[in-house]
């Protein structure tokens, strides 16, 4: 009877290169998750200002309905993109847009 031998850990060391860019692009969730926040800190306030009436602006839509759009295609979209962007790559192995191409994806966003 043959016996097989199932390799627990490796021997070998990984080879890891240092990080290289700007920290704030190298992982998906970063920009995004900063840039929710930011959206809420500044959309949520605006718009108890135009619903109590204490900026006199006239949008297309009522306020009502810009804060439901602006909540949720710019926070909730920001939270969710960064979420897939980390836990992606976990699920696939496949390597996420890091760097200038992360932060393009950023701007286009913005």
């Amino acid at each position: 009877m043959n016996t097989v031998s199932i390799p627990l850990h490796s021997n070998t060391k990984a080879v890891t290169d240092k990080p290289k860019g700007w920290p704030f692009l190298r992982l998906g969730f970063r920009p995004f998750y900063v840039a929710s926040a930011l959206t809420a800190a500044l959309w949520a306030p605006l718009w108890v200002a135009l619903f109590l009436g204490a900026v006199t602006v006239t949008p297309a839509v009522p306020a009502l309905w810009w804060h439901a759009h602006e909540m949720l295609f710019g926070f909730a979209i920001a939270v969710i993109i960064g979420f897939l962007m980390t836990a992606g790559q976990n699920w696939t192995g496949q390597a996420t847009p890091r760097g200038p191409l992360l932060g393009a994806l950023a701007l286009l966003w913005f």
